[in-house]
C-alpha cells in the first residue's frame, strides 16, 4: 500500500507540474490561437508522449519546448518530494531501537567489583 501511495503522491506532483507550467510557458501564445489549447491538453493526457509530434510541427514546436521545460520540472519536483520522505524515513528510522529475539533477555550490565575497579 505504502508504494502505491507513494507512486499516486510522485505522479500527481510530475504531472499537475507538467499541466501548470506547459500551460503558464505558452498563456500567450493560446490566447493568441485558442486552437492549440487541445495540443497543450494533449501533453498531459498523453503524460508527455506527444511532445516529439508537436515538436515536428512548427506551428506548435513552442508547445514542445514548453512540454519539456515543464516535464523536466516536474520530474525534479517529484525527485525533491521522493528525497525528503526518504530521509524522513531515514531519520525516524534512526529512533528505532534493536529488536530482541523472541525468549531473548537484555543483557544487563554488571556492577565493577571492588577488586575489577583496582
Amino acid at each position: 500500500m505504502g508504494s502505491a501511495l507513494g507512486i499516486a503522491i510522485l505522479g500527481t506532483a510530475l504531472f499537475s507540474t507538467l499541466k501548470n507550467s506547459t500551460e503558464n510557458q505558452v498563456a500567450e501564445l493560446i490566447s493568441q490561437f485558442p486552437q492549440l489549447q487541445g495540443a497543450v491538453d494533449s501533453v498531459t493526457s498523453s503524460s508527455g508522449g506527444t511532445i516529439a509530434a508537436l515538436a515536428g510541427n512548427p506551428q506548435t514546436a513552442a508547445i514542445a519546448e514548453a512540454a519539456r521545460n515543464a516535464l523536466t520540472q516536474g520530474v525534479s519536483v517529484a525527485a525533491w518530494i521522493a528525497a525528503a520522505v526518504l530521509t524522513l524515513g531515514f531519520l525516524t528510522s534512526l529512533r528505532l531501537k534493536p529488536s530482541l529475539p523472541s525468549g531473548a533477555k537484555p543483557a544487563q550490565t554488571a556492577e565493577p567489583s571492588e577488586e575489577t575497579a583496582q
